[in-house]
């Protein structure tokens, strides 16, 4: 192999084998092991799987059919899990929701049945050749994986302000992401190694990036910092907090048992680390104190006029998941319980009787 050939080989090479390093370590060794570092590991994990097998087969095109399928098949999942991490990390996740795991396992049970069924040794022209249909549809995948990035991106992109520390994260992990898949998207016309050199430079410019912001980046390494690294504009925060209140006082989201920050987060066209940021720094209250705030107030009125009704009861409605919930929160907020409140309701009443 000559000198030039040498270089090109190690440096196509030297990204895949640091993502995988990488990934191993956010997989296995980070503490704490929260979702969106594994998710993270994964992604990486599966990058580096295929750009491995796009440089050992542009130096050895008698590569077996079994690698070969194998880097396409960790393709197939990139996409997705680049979706999942945005997704994960810019909401908060700790768990990975029921249909998160219903729709990996689809993928997984679609290109494995895809792969036993037209395997790449006996079938070339359906994985990489003239036909190209499974490489079709795992690059098609892989598109939609990164217009479904962008979506969970959309309110960071639209803000069109100076962006936090996380937030400027999320973009970059993205736009690596786009970059090396168009470099193999259009690989034909600049090279098959293109995606791999590709993704080597994406990976150290990543790399460094972190290292310069590794002050206000332990978010990756770290538990992440409760909100990026600006305070929300006064005139910004009455305006968005003020959205918040109406719409919770005119649409009683805080009825639905499920509401969560994200949704709340999207029904006012913010993000969920900003609405965060904006209920503690601007409210002085977290979400929940938030939520069970309006929910209180609504068993209040409950109590008052919808005298048939049982405690517990009034509790669901007023969306509350459990009477204990139910019982602390509105201690909390009014000193006392419902079954003295409603006590005490009836203790002034009855002399008017």
């Amino acid at each position: 192999m000559e000198v030039s050939q040498q270089l090109l080989f190690f440096f196509s090479a030297l990204g895949a084998f640091n993502g995988l390093v990488l990934s191993i370590y956010l997989l296995f060794f980070l503490r704490p092991g929260r979702l969106s570092n594994r998710l993270l590991g994964l992604l990486l994990l599966a990058l580096s799987i295929r750009i491995g097998k796009s440089v050992f087969f542009h130096f050895d095109r008698t590569l077996a059919a079994e690698y070969l399928q194998f880097g396409l098949t960790a393709c197939f999942f990139i996409g997705p899990l680049l979706w999942a991490y945005l997704k994960a990390s810019r909401d908060g996740l700790e768990r990975i929701p029921r249909s998160w795991w219903f729709g990996f396992v689809t993928l997984a049970v679609i290109i494995l049945g895809v792969g036993y069924w037209r395997p790449y040794a006996q079938y070339p022209a359906f994985w990489n050749g003239e036909t190209n249909l499974i490489g079709y549809g795992i690059y098609n995948v892989w598109s939609l994986g990164i217009l479904a990035s962008a979506y969970v991106l959309w309110p960071i992109f639209r803000k069109g302000e100076k962006w936090s520390v996380i937030e400027l994260w999320w973009v970059n992990v993205f736009a690596g992401n786009l970059i090396v898949h168009l470099a193999f998207r259009f690989g034909a016309y600049a090279g098959y190694i293109a995606g791999a050199l590709s993704f080597s430079l994406v990976f150290y410019l990543l790399i460094l990036w972190f290292v310069l912001q590794r002050r206000q980046a332990g978010f990756l390494v770290k538990e992440r910092p409760k909100y990026g690294d600006r305070k929300i504009e006064a005139t910004e925060a009455e305006d968005l907090l003020q959205r918040c209140q109406t719409l919770m006082e005119t649409k009683q989201l805080y009825l639905d048992r499920g509401f969560k920050l994200v949704d709340l987060a999207k029904a006012v066209d913010s993000t969920p680390h900003q609405i965060s940021q904006l209920l503690n720094d601007n409210a002085g209250q977290s979400f929940a104190a938030f939520i069970n705030a309006y929910r209180v107030k609504h068993a209040q009125r409950s109590i008052l006029t919808e005298d048939h009704l049982t405690l517990e009861a009034i509790g669901e409605e007023s969306g509350f998941g459990s009477k204990s919930a139910f019982y602390s929160a509105f201690k909390e907020e009014t000193g006392t319980t419902p079954a003295r409140y409603r006590k005490q309701l009836l203790t002034v009443t009855r002399p008017q009787e």
